[in-house]
């Protein structure tokens, strides 16, 4: 509710608080990856936002080594992927940032029909703003060419 609401300083420290319940619980109990895997994803989000980038990729690397481990083909696998590509180009590491989102928006591609609406809108928004921000501005052009064919403009993350 806090980040929805744009407080994502108020969300961050119950964030904290249930990943480390969760990191508490996951050797005992590997269900638990999951949801793990979600709140962590949402803290990167929320760190995004503030632009902490290398706290906010830390965060984001973290939910999607357990995503390659306990859901390698699921949706949010590669919806994190483009998150940590996110977090690179914030820190204007535009080179390791672009296999991580042509790997996510590829990923996300093939899976179309799981998705929700706005994700591979997102993904080919990061792709735009890798290649605004790297100085490929024809590159951009066709990230915005297919964002726009999907039938989006510009997407909240």
């Amino acid at each position: 509710v806090y980040f929805k609401a744009g407080t994502p300083e108020k969300a961050l420290p119950l964030f904290d608080e249930v990943i480390q319940r969760r990191k508490a619980k996951l050797a005992a109990d590997p269900s638990v990856a999951g949801p793990l895997a979600e709140s962590l994803f949402y803290q990167a989000r929320c760190l995004i936002r503030l632009e902490r980038w290398t706290e906010a990729e830390a965060a984001a690397r973290e939910s999607l080594a357990l995503h390659e481990r306990a859901t390698p083909d699921d949706r949010g696998r590669f919806v994190t992927m483009c998150l940590v590509g996110e977090c690179l180009v914030g820190q204007q590491k535009y080179a390791d940032a672009e296999p991580l989102l042509t790997e996510g928006y590829d990923g996300l591609k093939m899976r179309e029909r799981q998705l929700r609406a706005d994700d591979l809108r997102a993904a080919m928004e990061r792709l735009v703003q890798l290649c605004d921000a790297w100085g490929k501005p024809e590159e951009a052009a066709k990230w915005r060419q297919k964002r726009e064919e999907a039938g989006g403009g510009r997407q909240e993350r």
